[in-house]
């Protein structure tokens, strides 16, 4: 893949962990960096403060460092008889509702600003946005479906 794509780098995540914790990451994260202590006077304000950050994040971002191997995802799959090689399954119809009730209630419960937060699903990845009272959305992030955390 390397000789296909010399800028891609191949990340294997961790099987083990539920695809929905993610999100906690990130909202973690935007929770602690942008909105903590936030001084906004109106959604313009929480629009530009959240576009500052995600373009700081972005230029200092580093990988995650996940504690299990491609040596652990091996032995994990040869325990299961899987075969990791090939394409992951879209995420069920149940999962697609739940990811939305738990973004929505933790948008709701953290940021009160926001009117709504959604999930776009295209295959295996959700593409999810916040959307401000006056109708501006927000990209926030991608997230892949990695299959079910008591798999």
């Amino acid at each position: 893949m390397r000789d296909a794509y010399p800028h891609a780098v191949m990340v294997h995540l961790p099987v083990h962990v539920s695809w929905l914790n993610q999100i906690e990451v990130v909202f973690s994260v935007i929770a602690r960096k942008v909105i903590t202590l936030a001084d906004l006077t109106s959604s313009d304000a929480l629009a530009a403060r959240f576009l500052a950050f995600q373009d700081r994040y972005n230029k200092a971002a580093t990988p995650f460092g996940w504690k299990f191997s491609r040596a652990d995802l091996d032995d994990l799959c040869r325990r299961i008889g899987a075969d990791h090689t090939g394409l992951m399954a879209s995420p069920p119809a149940s999962t697609k509702t739940s990811l939305g009730q738990k973004l929505r209630a933790r948008a709701r419960e953290r940021w009160p600003q926001l009117a709504d937060v959604d999930g776009r699903f295209h295959g295996k990845f959700a593409y999810i946005t916040g959307q401000l009272p006056d109708g501006t959305r927000l990209p926030w992030c991608r997230l892949r479906y990695a299959g079910y955390a008591s798999a």
